[in-house]
């Protein structure tokens, strides 16, 4: 049985991406990978001396391209308040 939905309803403002079945659970651990890889980045740069300042400019902006994607990625695979 599948379901047209990645992630379970949401219980409060804050209980965002449960996962619901494979597909959720996936985008899930692509996401943490991504956020890990950036984070080792952005710490590389801050440990190299803020050098080169373009560089931590773009990993940044990378970072929350990628959490945005993320949320809206849960916001249109989980059901709404009226599909529960």
């Amino acid at each position: 049985m599948t379901s047209k939905y990645w992630f379970k309803p949401r219980k409060s403002i804050a209980d965002i991406g449960r996962p619901a079945n494979w597909k959720g659970w996936a985008t899930l651990l692509v996401f943490v990978f991504i956020v890990a890889l950036f984070s080792q980045m952005i710490g590389a740069w801050i440990f190299a001396g803020f050098k080169p300042l373009g560089m931590g400019v773009w990993l940044f902006a990378f970072l929350f391209i990628v959490i945005g994607v993320f949320l809206k990625i849960c916001n249109r695979f989980t059901p709404g308040g009226e599909e529960t």
